[in-house]
């Protein structure tokens, strides 16, 4: 059996690298990708470097987010370098960008609420003050 798409904490995972693997090791998986979103630090982590829990092959991947005629989409890739896509992720991921694009979101659902009549206080609807730590952490290393 495989599984080549899950998260661990580097994303939106609850289970950390380590409980990953034991937990595919359980299961007996030949084959797994840990696709966190928009990274590849999962394989920096240091269960990877002294891997003596899962005995399967690991395929290096993660799930990239992108915009194709302004939907947004997620692209599973896989055998890449982690190292490119961390370089990328910070240059594009940075604080200012995830804000960037939380407002975008957020003025799309102002217009899809507008657009169907629905009525809405802005100034009850939260804007996060900082970014999670996990986020920092994912995609921020200065």
């Amino acid at each position: 059996m495989i599984d080549l798409h899950m998260h661990t904490i580097y994303s939106d995972g609850d289970k950390t690298v380590e409980e990953v693997l034991k937990m595919c090791e359980n299961k007996k998986l030949e084959y797994i990708s840990i696709t966190d979103h928009d990274t590849c630090k999962q394989y920096d982590d240091e269960t990877f470097k002294n891997n003596n829990i899962f005995n399967g092959k690991i395929i290096i991947g993660s799930e990239l987010h992108a915009v194709f005629q302004k939907k947004n989409i997620e692209i599973l890739a896989y055998n890449i370098n982690p190292n490119i896509i961390n370089e990328w992720c910070e240059k594009y991921y940075s604080e200012e960008k995830l804000r960037e694009q939380q407002d975008i979101c957020r003025q799309r659902l102002f217009d899809i609420c507008n657009k169907h009549g629905l009525v809405y206080d802005e100034r009850k609807i939260r804007k996060p003050k900082k970014y999670p730590n996990m986020l920092k952490d994912q995609f921020m290393k200065n």
